[in-house]
């Protein structure tokens, strides 16, 4: 689903299967995560809370 090498800025060793989950889940379902009040509402003023 990531591209290929999209993880290859974080020093080898460190990587995390959990920061991966995120990762992934973060670009697969953005609406999914917390976001402030009005982000939806008012996109094209900016998303001020």
């Amino acid at each position: 689903m990531l591209p290929r090498g999209a993880q290859q800025w974080h020093p080898a060793g460190k990587h995390s299967r959990a920061v991966d989950a995120a990762a992934r889940f973060a670009a697969v379902a953005p609406w999914r995560m917390p976001q402030p009040r009005g982000t939806f509402a008012r996109r094209g003023e900016g998303a001020e809370p």
